[in-house]
């Protein structure tokens, strides 16, 4: 059964164009129930909607009507939230000075209630301060070397404070992560050395301990794995690149050499009247010395890059090849050398020949 009204309201509307009079009665129960004359306020609503037709617009004329009905249904629907917001106010009103008058009776009882809360933080502050020694203390008689390479503070969880978690379920979380780390760090140790990485151990294992995060180690480990791979790739090719020009070098002094035949083979020397004790070497001597000095210089820029690619040794064995031939008095044949020009492209260039 419904309680005694607490708020009665009746709102009698102005007679509107239907001559229908529209009157709105709202009850308020104790428990909360809310009642309205909705039956007899649906049928003066249907009565009054009865007196417009569907809209419909063929010209300015209804165009305008249209506009005007619109605007009667609006009002009169707004009447009636008005009167909502009329009674809801009022409620707000009574339930604000209700929360007050409340409020300031119980406040004996809220003043009290803050002290036991005072007091309790304060105890719950103490236990997690004993119990924060507790277990760092723990941590460290178990955790070994770690102690040295890792402050507690970097594993601590604040649900081991709380005191719903029995304190050896504490430490054996302690203990668990511990174990964690030190098996990080040793598979750490054996990746280094797989990847013959040992010498950067310190630098791999500084960025795991400040992270804790074993895979970034792991990609730690690698970008360095790459970098000495890229430099050692580097300097390959940078002392590939230096033999290369000892060889272009050789090749180019014994081109140079052949300028002129080595005229001792066609046409003798009339030996000179009164000549000097010293001997005055020919150019067909000088050219046969520069000749050997190209050979010497070939065959030690070939010994000294065994890997060298094919073509580069192809051309030191051509550069002694000729040069043997020019010892032995042959006609000079022209030679190909390989050069680079300054963006590193490498360009077949035909020299020497006669």
């Amino acid at each position: 059964m419904k309680g005694d009204p607490i708020l009665q309201a009746e709102f009698v509307e102005v007679e509107a164009e239907a001559s229908v009079k529209h009157e709105l009665a709202i009850t308020l129960h104790n428990d909360g129930a809310i009642d309205i004359n909705e039956k007899d306020v649906k049928l003066d609503i249907e009565r009054f909607c009865s007196i417009y037709d569907k809209p419909q617009i063929t010209d300015k004329k209804s165009y305008q009507q249209a506009k005007k009905d619109r605007s009667a249904l609006n009002a009169e629907a707004k009447k009636y939230n008005d009167r909502r917001l009329e009674v809801a106010r009022s409620l707000k009103s009574v339930l604000d000075t209700l929360k007050t008058r409340v409020d300031d009776l119980i406040d004996p009882i809220t003043a009290l209630s803050k002290e036991y809360k005072a007091a309790i933080d304060e105890w719950e502050d103490q236990q997690k301060q004993k119990r924060a020694k507790e277990l760092r203390e723990h941590y460290a008689g178990f955790a070994g070397f770690l102690v040295d390479r890792l402050p507690y503070e970097r594993i601590h969880d604040d649900s081991w404070l709380n005191q719903s978690m029995n304190l050896q379920e504490a430490f054996e979380a302690i203990e668990v992560k511990c174990e964690g780390i030190a098996k990080d760090d040793a598979a750490i140790d054996e990746m280094l050395k797989d990847l013959d990485l040992e010498k950067h151990i310190n630098d791999v294992k500084r960025h795991y301990f400040e992270t804790l995060d074993f895979g970034a180690a792991i990609q730690r480990a690698r970008k360095i794995k790459r970098d000495e791979e890229r430099n050692a790739e580097f300097e390959r090719q940078k002392a590939e690149l230096e033999a290369q020009r000892q060889a272009q070098r050789a090749a180019q002094e014994a081109v140079e050499c052949r300028g002129e035949p080595m005229k001792h083979l066609q046409e003798p020397e009339e030996e000179a009247v009164d000549a000097p004790e010293t001997h005055q070497p020919s150019q067909a001597e000088i050219n046969r010395q520069k000749h050997e000095e190209a050979l010497a210089r070939a065959h030690a820029a070939k010994e000294a890059q065994p890997q060298a690619p094919r073509e580069w040794h192809w051309q030191l064995d051509f550069i002694a090849s000729d040069a043997l031939a020019v010892r032995a008095g042959e006609a000079l044949r022209p030679l190909h050398l390989k050069r680079y020009d300054d963006k590193g492209i490498v360009k077949l260039e035909e020299v020497g020949g006669q």
